[in-house]
This record gives structure tokens, sequence and C-alpha cells, in this order.
């Protein structure tokens, strides 16, 4: 339920858990190929976003400036 409510983004820093995954509310700064992007987290830090070609048919149109939220990232 939480990738879909703005009120649980809200509160704190993304976290990674112990085996390196996490979720996190990134800002798309610049497209980075066909697979991928940068972003920035909302502490300022800058992220690279990377993934497989299967998964970028299933995404629809971002664009720079949108608010990405990812569910579970490694």
């Amino acid at each position: 339920m939480r990738g879909h409510c703005a009120v649980g983004w809200i509160v704190g820093e993304e976290t990674a858990l112990e085996d390196g995954r996490g979720d996190a509310e990134l800002v798309l700064t610049a497209r980075s190929g066909e697979y991928g992007f940068l972003a920035r987290s909302r502490a300022g830090k800058e992220i690279v976003v990377v993934y497989e070609a299967a998964v970028a048919k299933l995404l629809p149109e971002i664009g720079d400036g949108q608010v990405i939220r990812v569910l579970d990232g490694l």
C-alpha cells in the first residue's frame, strides 16, 4: 500500500534492509540511455537507476522532474 500512499513517503529517508534492498522516493534529473536514468533522493544524493529491457517495456513514459517511487530496489 505504501507505493500509492503519499503520507507513507513523507516520514523518513529511504532505508536499506540488511540485504541492501529498500524503498526510495526519487526525482528524475536526466535520462541515461534506454534502460536507466539519473535521479536525486530526498536527502539530495544522486542515484543511478538501471533496469532490464523487459522492465522498460512495462514502465510508463517518464521525464525530468518526475517523482519516481522505487519499492524493494537494490
